[in-house]
């Protein structure tokens, strides 16, 4: 039923984009990617999905949800935080470009 599965995103079951990294010795990872948009025919806010695996073995989803996006209401970032997702801030580079920062913390 959700967008991402049944709608007419082209990505139907699997991700349209799709990438692994591995942090340094300061934990850091950086991921260089378009900025997506929303599901067509939904009001979730533009996220990328994440897998986060700690040493534990254990997978952790979560997303980064994108705080220019249009469809970021207050109540949607009131959820998405209560939900767990980070909220990045989006910075325009002199280039055009766009960066965002997003922390995570995994148990050690």
């Amino acid at each position: 039923e959700a967008p991402h599965v049944s709608g007419n995103s082209g990505d139907t079951k699997f991700a349209r984009l799709f990438t692994h990294g591995l942090t340094d010795a300061r934990g850091e990872c950086e991921l260089v990617t378009v900025h997506p948009a929303g599901y067509p025919h939904s009001d979730l806010p533009s996220h990328i999905h994440l897998a986060l695996e700690g040493r534990d073995k254990d997978l952790r989803w979560t997303e980064i949800r994108f705080e220019d996006c249009p469809r970021m209401t207050p109540a949607v970032r009131a959820e998405s935080e209560r939900a767990g997702y980070v909220v990045a801030p989006v910075e325009t580079r002199p280039d055009g470009g766009k960066r965002c920062v997003a922390e995570f913390r995994l148990p050690a």
